[in-house]
């Protein structure tokens, strides 16, 4: 039986440390912004056109998810595009919205980091308050959309690993 889980939230969460020590024991799909976003000049990644291909990506994550067998973990799930289009002011589809619907995507939990110290790389360019907007804006689209919402709170990441564990190893019971 497959079972998906998602951990998101703003930048600078801690969700890419903790997707590669999920990996270890589950399968994982990693972040397609940063497929996307990676090498892109700024002044394009809040383009329609950049956010719908992250998009598109984030549905095919989905599909392949349908040949496994067990736990997944996505970092990031396709809910969080609609953040982003509320985020950079671009128009909302039809298409986009229903994709986001849990009956869509069936991800039974949803896993938000609290936030690790700050720091910018190629992708996180954002002001401090920026990440916040993003983050409010991230755990207001899945409250929205009724998704299960577990805010994971800041320790190391082995100790948020066993938390994320012991809830899904709960959730099954």
């Amino acid at each position: 039986m497959l079972r998906r889980f998602v951990i998101t939230g703003g930048p600078c969460t801690g969700k890419t440390s903790l997707i590669r020590e999920l990996e270890k024991e589950y399968n994982v799909f990693d972040e397609t912004a940063r497929e996307v976003l990676e090498g892109m000049p700024v002044i394009y990644r809040s383009t329609f056109e950049a956010q719908y291909e992250i998009f598109k990506r984030q549905l095919r994550q989905n599909e392949e998810a349908e040949g496994i067998e067990g736990i997944v973990f996505f970092d990031r799930g396709i809910p969080d595009v609609l953040s982003f289009f509320r985020y950079h002011g671009l128009s909302i589809d039809s298409e986009l919205l229903d994709e986001s619907k849990k009956e869509s995507t069936n991800y039974e939990t949803v896993f938000i980091p609290d936030f690790v110290p700050y720091e910018q790389d190629e992708i996180r360019q954002e002001e401090e308050y920026v990440i916040k907007k993003i983050h409010d804006l991230v755990v207001e689209t899945y409250s929205d959309l009724s998704y299960q919402v577990v805010d994971v709170p800041f320790m190391d990441v082995q100790e948020r690993v066993d938390f994320i564990k012991r809830k899904i190893s709960f959730d099954k019971s």
